[in-house]
């Protein structure tokens, strides 16, 4: 039966714009800024200010108490970004694996971030938590559908739940998974029915149950389906599910995965099992403490990080990744290191003019038929955050210098000319751990690319110079520059472009600093 009134009448917040065209590089935005914080003390003020780089507010309202609650809030918050949690005697800010792992790594994944959170995203869920010195409270206005929720004994997994009603579908109807769709009203009803909203994994008959209902039965007169509807959007960025007319469906495309991993990540999200029950273990507390009790704790933030998934779990849904691998932020490794693919033969894509505001992971649309793998993990790495201020620096230091084409591609960064010499640049995302291996990777690649390029970069016209998010250490820079005689420019205090007084007169005319 549905319940009244329906304890479920929205997904997500509607402040996670993800139809936004550069919205997967404004997610790894947001995750990178976090990332900044990892570590330090809880400082609403201080991650406010950081923000207001991608805000578009004004600066009358830049203290709006809203800011950062209704915007960035809302992606720590509904998306697992970020957890505050208690160390000691103050609150300190964690980023969750799962965004460390997909977004903030050299090979950024929102599709496999995605995937695993919103495998563990549940109703009911804790959100508006706020922190004093010495305490966590709820605000008024999220602790209402909580308590709602929790009254109505709601146990609810959203996408596990969506994946599960459009199999059955398929199956009471025999039709392909291709051809099924699941409407909106069918979706309200499976969240609010106590045939499928009390469990986190309703059986198949009780999902054929509600689906029958939802046709004979009319939906609540006060109900706006539109807003119940409104952020169902977030769902395709998981590539596994797309919207038709009134309605959501498989999408089991071949682009940057084959239809049959797609399959196997439904497979495998339809049968996970999770839930976090402490919601309802506040025995002779109130709801109101028992939640207040459950923010200090983090015992929601530490549930809802993807990374805690089963081991195979994970690693279907992200291509192959381990929660527990060591990934290239994390550390260098003589051994185990992905080798450089050759460029193929055939098919070079040329050099093309770079736009001023195009962002470099938009060179080549994501919406391409099957993926070449070498390609995927390019596009990857072009989306990280910091690869992608690198190329913005440097291109910005060739403009002002009269470079008025600069060019990229699919593999080659970025390239420009001064003075009638060509460089050919190529960016790294890298910290004080990985730095070394990021300097091989980028050294091979320079060298293979004006070879396979030769036609376009001459060696005795063109300059090569690896931009580094972090300065290599004096013995990286002299065996780079004195016996490879590759320029290096690295980020200072992620703002200005520095380079050794060793590097080549034109590389030195692009940075802020020369030592």
């Amino acid at each position: 039966m549905l319940q009244f009134p329906p304890p479920i009448t929205r997904f997500l917040a509607n402040k996670i714009q993800s139809t936004e065209a550069d919205f997967e590089e404004y997610l790894i935005d947001v995750a990178t800024i976090f990332e900044e914080f990892n570590g330090q003390t809880y400082d609403r003020d201080a991650i406010v200010d950081r923000f207001l780089v991608l805000s578009g507010r004004s600066n009358e309202i830049e203290r709006d108490p809203s800011f950062y609650r209704d915007k960035f809030s809302s992606y720590a918050s509904y998306l697992g970004i970020l957890i505050v949690v208690r160390e000691g005697d103050r609150w300190v800010c964690r980023l969750s694996e799962a965004a460390s792992q997909l977004l903030c790594g050299d090979e950024p994944n929102v599709r496999a971030f995605s995937r695993v959170q919103l495998c563990l995203f549940q109703y009911p869920y804790l959100v508006g938590t706020q922190y004093k010195s010495t305490s966590a409270f709820i605000n008024e206005k999220a602790l209402t559908p909580i308590k709602k929720m929790l009254q109505a004994q709601v146990r609810v997994m959203p996408l596990r739940l969506i994946l599960r009603a459009l199999k059955v579908k398929a199956e009471i109807n025999s039709i392909t998974l291709l051809n099924v769709n699941l409407t909106y009203k069918e979706i309200f009803f499976l969240f609010n029915s106590t045939f499928t909203n009390q469990h986190p994994n309703p059986s198949e008959y009780e999902i054929f149950r509600v689906l029958e209902l939802s046709e004979i039965e009319e939906l609540p007169s006060t109900l706006n389906l539109t807003e119940f509807q409104r952020n169902f959007h977030f769902f395709e960025i998981t590539g596994l599910i797309k919207r038709s007319e009134g309605s959501l469906m498989l999408d089991l495309s071949n682009d940057l995965e084959s239809s049959s991993s797609k399959l196997e990540m439904i497979n495998t999200i339809a049968n996970v099992t999770s839930f976090c029950e402490e919601f309802y273990k506040y025995d002779s507390l109130s709801i109101e403490a028992h939640l207040k009790q459950m923010a200090y704790d983090a015992v929601w933030s530490q549930y809802y990080d993807g990374s805690k998934l089963p081991q195979d779990v994970y690693s279907r849904l992200t291509g192959g990744l381990l929660s527990n691998q060591i990934s290239s932020t994390q550390g260098d490794s003589e051994e185990g290191e992905e080798p450089f693919t050759i460029l193929p033969k055939v098919s070079l894509p040329a050099l093309t003019p770079r736009q001023a505001s195009r962002s470099p992971s938009k060179t080549s649309s994501s919406n391409e038929s099957t993926a070449d793998p070498e390609l995927t993990q390019l596009k990857r790495q072009k989306s990280n955050a910091y690869h992608r201020l690198l190329v913005r620096k440097v291109e910005e230091q060739l403009r002002a210098r009269g470079c008025n084409e600069p060019r990229d591609n699919i593999y080659i960064d970025l390239a420009g000319e001064l003075s009638g010499i060509k460089i050919l640049f190529e960016m790294k995302s890298c910290n004080s751990n990985n730095v070394i291996s990021q300097i091989r990777k980028a050294v091979s690649q320079v060298y293979e690319y004006r070879y396979r390029y030769a036609y376009e970069f001459p060696r005795e016209s063109t300059l090569l110079c690896i931009v580094a998010q972090e300065r290599p250490d004096d013995w990286w820079l002299n065996y780079l520059i004195d016996d490879r005689s590759i320029n290096v420019i690295w980020l200072e205090g992620g703002v200005n472009l520095a380079c050794s007084s060793d590097c080549n007169e034109l590389i030195r005319q692009l940075v802020d600093r020369v030592e």
